[in-house]
């Protein structure tokens, strides 16, 4: 059983004199009256015949009403400057209580309509009465619950069942100090280790790279394969159409079709590349040699043909990319002029000297932007 039990001190609920100097202290005629502090606490008895005794009277308001007036035959004594020991007598019959702190803090509501409601206090302490005893002077000496701290009395569960154990469980469990030794020991001899190598090789990784990997495509006039060759190996010799030392030349390590995120082949993309495989591969073959005794020249003839139209799709398909790159510029472009009109717009009815000064500062940002998009596909400044 929990109750709430406030209690009177001796003023009479009047607010105390304050000291001169201290707190909340004004000379002015208008100053306000300090108001009155309460401090209250929880009061949790044992079930039995004195519980209810003790209910019913503060549900009939006794509590405090003397007891020639009709009041409860209910004493309370504490034996200690901070109230930890304490006696509750009722009907003559003594308990031993103890003051404890809890883990929490529960918010003191009062009423006088049953509507509105008003805070009153914060309240973590809670006076158990956890045994009975035949005189009050054992109250002072019975032996705590175990389950109480001797040295600073901290309950350690809630008035609820989801606070039980809320004192362990409200905090997550610190690292020892010998566990975040151990790993700098560990690191230290790992740098030392590295220190101590004749050759180390490390890499780097940016997994922000992984998406623009996938998304990958050749530029317009590019070759795939030479397009895979990082900067540093992409040497002078190799500009100049010299001979790789690999047997395969460039054309052995032609990427294959990236596959994006979800599984799924973009289709343009799919056969840009293969169009670009099959030219590209067409013109690694050798062509083949004619014999020296045959004087058939139709044959070479067939095959000067055949190469002019492996160049001519060539150049096709690298315009249809470019031609295409173009035009996806421009649908860009269209769509920074449509946001640079609505901004506009917005301008035109904007009085906030502010907010005005934002959409300007956009509006620049589109035009930027813009005149950038036109460049990149050779139209001239077009405001």
């Amino acid at each position: 059983m929990s109750l709430k039990l406030k209690l009177k001190v001796n003023t009479g609920g009047q607010p105390k004199s304050p000291t001169a100097g201290e707190g909340y202290d004004s000379e002015a005629s208008d100053r306000e009256i300090d108001p009155a502090i309460e401090e209250e606490f929880i009061l949790r008895m044992m079930p039995g015949e004195d519980c209810e005794y003790l209910r019913a009277a503060i549900n009939d308001k006794k509590i405090g009403v003397p007891i020639s007036q009709g009041g409860p035959n209910i004493q309370m004594k504490f034996f200690h400057s901070e109230g930890r020991r304490a006696a509750v007598i009722i009907k003559g019959r003594p308990y031993a209580a103890t003051l404890v702190d809890l883990p929490c803090i529960i918010e003191g509501m009062k009423s006088w309509d049953k509507r509105g409601w008003w805070k009153t206090a914060d309240i973590c302490q809670m006076l158990w009465v956890f045994a009975k005893v035949d005189k009050e002077e054992q109250a002072k000496t019975i032996p705590l619950p175990s389950i109480i701290d001797k040295e600073t009395h901290q309950y350690p569960h809630g008035i609820t069942p989801p606070l039980h154990f809320a004192r362990k469980r409200r905090f997550r469990k610190g690292i020892s100090r010998n566990a975040i030794e151990a790993v700098e020991d560990a690191i230290e001899k790992l740098l030392a280790a590295d220190d101590a190598a004749i050759s180390t090789r490390f890499e780097m990784i940016d997994p922000d790279m992984g998406r623009a990997s996938q998304m990958y495509s050749p530029a317009p006039g590019s070759s795939p394969g030479r397009a895979q060759l990082d900067e540093d190996e992409y040497s002078e010799d190799d500009a100049e159409g010299e001979e790789d030392d690999n047997p395969e030349g460039y054309f052995g390590h032609i990427p294959q079709p990236m596959v994006e995120e979800d599984g799924d082949i973009d289709p343009d993309l799919e056969a840009d590349l293969e169009a670009a495989f099959d030219a590209e591969e067409t013109a690694a073959e050798p062509a083949p040699v004619p014999e020296e005794d045959s004087g058939d020249e139709s044959i070479e003839g067939d095959d000067g043909e055949d190469d002019d139209e492996d160049d001519d799709a060539e150049i096709d398909e690298d315009e249809k990319a470019r031609l295409a790159q173009i035009q996806g510029t421009k649908e860009d472009i269209e769509d920074l002029m449509k946001q640079i009109e609505m901004a506009q717009a917005q301008l035109a009815v904007q009085n906030n000297p502010i907010l005005r000064r934002r959409v300007e500062e956009n509006v620049r940002k589109l035009k930027a932007e813009v005149q950038l998009k036109k460049s990149s596909i050779g139209e001239g400044d077009d405001d």
